[in-house]
C-alpha cells in the first residue's frame, strides 16, 4: 500500500490528509502523508487503534524509520522503533545527564533485498567481532573476544513464518567506518 503511494507522482508535495466529521465513516487503515525535512512521512492508524509511522527518503525512496504504537489499558502506549532510529538531542537546560557518544548504537536498517542491522561506534579490529546464530532460540548473537560487547536479537518478521529458519550461510558481517554491518 505504501509503495503504491510512493510511486505516485503528484504535482505538489503538500500534506494529503482527509478529514471526516463522523468516525464511523472512516475507512481503515487510515493513512495520512506529509513531506517534511526531505522525508515523506506516512502515519497509518488501524481499526484496532495500532498506529504506525514510516519515513522514506525523498531522493532514494529508502525506508529510514518505522515505529509502532499499540493502545494500552491506560491509553496510548509508547512507540516501538522497528527500523532506523530517532534523532536524540541533548538539552542542557532540562537534561542533567547525557548518554556517552562513544557507546555502541544498535539499529535496524533494512535494504530492499536484505534484513540489515548496524552497530555504530565499534572501535575494535574486525577479527575481534563474532557474529553467530543461536539455532535453538532463532536469534543472532554479536559478541567480542575481549568481552566488551554482547548483543542478542531476533527477527520479528521471520517469527511470523515458523517455516523460515535462520541460516548460517546467509549471515554475513563486515566492519566499515567503525560500523559493524550485519546482513
Amino acid at each position: 500500500m505504501l509503495s503504491e503511494l510512493l510511486s505516485k507522482k503528484t504535482g505538489d508535495d503538500q500534506n494529503t490528509t482527509s478529514s471526516s466529521s463522523e468516525p464511523s465513516t472512516t475507512k481503515y487503515p487510515y493513512t495520512t502523508s506529509v513531506v517534511a525535512d526531505g522525508r515523506r512521512k506516512f502515519h497509518t492508524t488501524y481499526e484496532n487503534g495500532v498506529e504506525m509511522v514510516e519515513e522514506f527518503d525523498l531522493q532514494t525512496n529508502q525506508l529510514l524509520l518505522r515505529k509502532r504504537r499499540t493502545v494500552s489499558i491506560l491509553g496510548e502506549g509508547t512507540w516501538t522503533i522497528e527500523i532506523g532510529g530517532e534523532v536524540k538531542s541533548f538539552n542542557p537546560i532540562h537534561d542533567l545527564i547525557a548518554p556517552s557518544t562513544v557507546n555502541p548504537i544498535f539499529m535496524r536498517k533494512d535494504t530492499s533485498t536484505l534484513f540489515q542491522w548496524r552497530v555504530r561506534n565499534c572501535f575494535y579490529e574486525p577479527n575481534v567481532y563474532k557474529v553467530n546464530i543461536d539455532h535453538e532460540k532463532q536469534e543472532i548473537v554479536i559478541s567480542t573476544t575481549n568481552k566488551k560487547y554482547y548483543k542478542r536479537f531476533s527477527i520479528p518478521d521471520m517469527k511470523e513464518s515458523p517455516k523460515t529458519k535462520l541460516n548460517d550461510e546467509s549471515l554475513s558481517f563486515k566492519l566499515e567506518n567503525n560500523t559493524l554491518i550485519i546482513s
